[in-house]
């Protein structure tokens, strides 16, 4: 899996890292930050279990699903930011189900609005701060976390909440409001 961050402050990246995590099957084998190994996958990576397969000598380390399942939605989440800040629209738009709750408005007319909104904001920057994902299932997860925004027009900070569905190995958002 390849994780690609990078902070963008008055339209100059002033920041990049590149994280891959590899996989031997289902455990993870090694984690690379900008092509060097980094040490200490325990630190980052939730193992829950060590177990002998029928009483062998060989042990078997097997990932929490739950850990794994957050981490998928943090991936989602930060690529759904990083789309916005780097006004890639149809990144940012394919972040949405099908289902995603709307007021009002036609989903034709919700996504013309965010790519107006998007396109005439000049620079952007988004920030998620204090994640925190609880998965209600293993295909539904709430995401609460502090937002800050900043445009060349318009700046924010606000507590978000975002709810995520699991689709054909890919989390969505499927409703977005202000958190309580």
């Amino acid at each position: 899996w390849d994780y690609a961050y990078s902070l963008e402050q008055h339209g100059e990246v002033t920041d990049k890292q590149h994280l891959t995590v590899y996989f031997d099957g289902d455990n993870l084998s090694r984690v690379e930050e900008d092509g060097k190994a980094l040490a200490g996958l325990q630190a980052m990576v939730p193992v829950v279990e060590v177990a002998q397969i029928d009483g062998g000598d060989a042990d078997v380390a097997q990932v929490d699903p739950a850990g794994r399942a957050r981490a998928e939605v943090q991936s989602a989440i930060k690529l759904w930011a990083e789309a916005w800040a780097s006004k890639d629209v149809a990144q940012y738009l394919s972040s949405y189900s099908t289902n995603f709750k709307l007021d009002n408005v036609s989903r034709a007319e919700w996504e013309t609005a965010r790519r107006l909104r998007i396109n005439e904001s000049g620079s952007i920057a988004v920030e998620v701060r204090d994640l925190k994902i609880d998965l209600v299932n293993e295909a539904r997860a709430i995401a609460t976390f502090t937002q800050d925004y900043r445009s060349s027009a318009y700046q924010d900070s606000m507590r978000k909440e975002l709810i995520l569905e699991k689709t054909r190995d890919v989390w969505l958002i499927v409703a977005e409001q202000a958190a309580k």
